[in-house]
């Protein structure tokens, strides 16, 4: 739905480039996103739309900036990340009149204050609770800055803040980004990135982290919200130098060139698991042969999450993910009868009982028991009594995430379609900071997914088959008898083989 042509947008240095930029800046949808290719100009198009130039085609008549009370906002993940907002809108705002502050007490950040008393904020929001700092502040407009490096939560909480009391001047949620960050799997379910250009209708769900697009509903539905996608492509911006931009970001491989050039949504696994590509590890589903050996993998969860993976192992040790189990708030006994109908119930196994249960070990521990349900058993005992006998899972981090990655080179496989909650996971995860051989967090921040991959890994784990390596170059026996010369000679503790 277009808000105004892009003939109304004609001030200065206003005018959009003919194609993704002027389309986003006319669209009057409630939630509107511009993604698709590095360098198609995603930062400049925010800092004019939260101008508001669009609204002087409108029955307001007059740009939002001219309107005393508006107030906009548009932030970046981290606060070293401000700096391109800054310089992007000192190009442009002071030629209507704004002047920048830093900082003013009380302020969420840096401002841009317009002679009507109009502002618009630039803030970052680096932290999970920094957007509980907008608590009591009302919006008109809120723009994410590369959306895909923040939370859905984040992202969902910030409209709580919108509204507005000026007849004709709606809110609106804008945002701009490509398909490389740890948010790119809620973004890329949010929103209809095979529909550019197509407005759908939406009203929200208990549980966003599980469903981030929400339920589809009609125009009319009482709670509906608009919203669209837009490409953008860096062919349409005219004022960089394609040839040398294009250069630089192909000097970082095969799979940023996908993801930035050519906005291939499934180029990457995400930034901890580089190995894994979707193009060749997302496989249709087959018939597993019954002679392949097959195991059930759970993580618990203990009143969140509660996930379980499917996985067979093929003649040539390659590592198949048959399907993923996951399920929120349910007791230990629905959990129980949820994974054995998951299995009991599968297509490509025929219902074959898998060779063995693992379990991390949680299963065996007895924390929160009375508040999740009145059995006297654990996990694995209510596991049990449902005829599924679980093991002990081999749980060390740092060795399952360098068998999973091992194999995501040439012998791991996703059946499509059954497995969505590991393919969101892969993409979001991070390396962590200070352990980067394990994922940001290492198993302790609830905020961060990894319950499927969780699950993987333990059956990695308990499916791997090493590769054999070459034989190594035998030792001569004369060159042997040698070197135990020299080391009773010296008494150096030297030994054959070792260095």
């Amino acid at each position: 739905m277009a808000m105004a042509s892009a003939t109304a947008i004609t001030e200065r240095r206003f005018v959009p480039e003919a194609g993704g930029q002027t389309n986003f800046l006319s669209r009057a949808e409630y939630e509107a996103v511009m993604l698709g290719d590095t360098g198609h100009g995603k930062t400049w198009c925010l800092i004019v739309d939260a101008l508001g130039v669009q609204f002087q085609a409108t029955t307001l008549g007059m740009r939002a900036i001219d309107v005393p009370t508006y107030r906009a906002i548009i932030f970046r993940r981290k606060t070293t990340h401000l700096s391109k907002l800054i310089d992007e809108s000192q190009k442009l705002y002071p030629s209507l009149g704004g002047t920048f502050l830093y900082h003013r007490e009380g302020d969420p950040g840096p401002s841009w204050t317009f002679p009507s008393g109009a502002r618009i904020f630039l803030c970052h929001m680096e932290d999970e609770k920094n957007k509980f700092d907008h608590d009591g502040i009302e919006y008109q407009y809120v723009g994410f800055d590369e959306i895909q490096q923040f939370t859905i939560t984040q992202y969902l909480y910030l409209q709580s803040r919108l509204r507005s009391t000026v007849r004709g001047l709606f809110t609106r949620v804008r945002g701009t980004g490509m398909a490389v960050g740890s948010g790119w799997w809620w973004v890329r379910k949010r929103f209809n990135l095979s529909e550019p250009g197509i407005e759908r209708f939406y009203t929200g769900t208990d549980d966003p982290e599980t469903n981030p697009k929400g339920i589809e509903v009609a125009a009319d539905h009482p709670d509906a919200r608009s919203r669209v996608f837009i490409l953008g492509l860096l062919s349409e911006n005219t004022y960089v130098n394609r040839q040398e931009y294009e250069a630089n970001v192909k000097q970082l491989g095969t799979r940023y060139e996908r993801a930035m050039l050519r906005h291939d949504w499934d180029a990457f696994g995400g930034d901890f698991f580089k190995e894994f590509d979707f193009t060749t590890e997302v496989i249709d589903p087959f018939q597993v042969p019954e002679e392949w050996p097959l195991i059930c993998s759970i993580d618990p969860g203990w009143g969140g999450i509660c996930a379980a993976s499917l996985l067979a192992r093929d003649f040539e040790e390659k590592v198949h993910l048959i399907g993923t189990y996951y399920e929120q708030g349910r007791n230990n006994d629905q959990n129980a009868d949820g994974i054995y109908d998951f299995w009991k119930e599968n297509i490509f196994t025929s219902g074959r009982t898998p060779n063995f249960f693992i379990a991390g070990k949680d299963a065996w521990a007895q924390k929160d028991r009375y508040a999740i349900h009145q059995s006297e058993l654990d996990f694995a005992g209510v596991f049990q009594s449902h005829g599924m006998m679980l093991q002990p899972a081999v749980t060390d981090r740092i060795n399952g995430w360098g068998t999973l990655r091992n194999l995501m080179s040439d012998r791991f496989f996703v059946f499509k379609g059954y497995n969505d909650p590991f393919l969101d996971e892969i993409v979001s995860v991070m390396a962590d900071e200070k352990v980067p051989e394990d994922i940001q967090g290492r198993g302790n921040d609830p905020k961060v997914k990894d319950h499927a991959l969780d699950n993987v890994r333990y059956g990695c784990m308990a499916l791997y088959v090493p590769h054999a390596k070459k034989d190594q170059p035998k030792v001569p026996t004369f060159m042997k008898k040698a070197l135990e010369r020299r080391r009773a000679q010296s008494g150096d503790g030297f030994k054959v083989g070792m260095s």
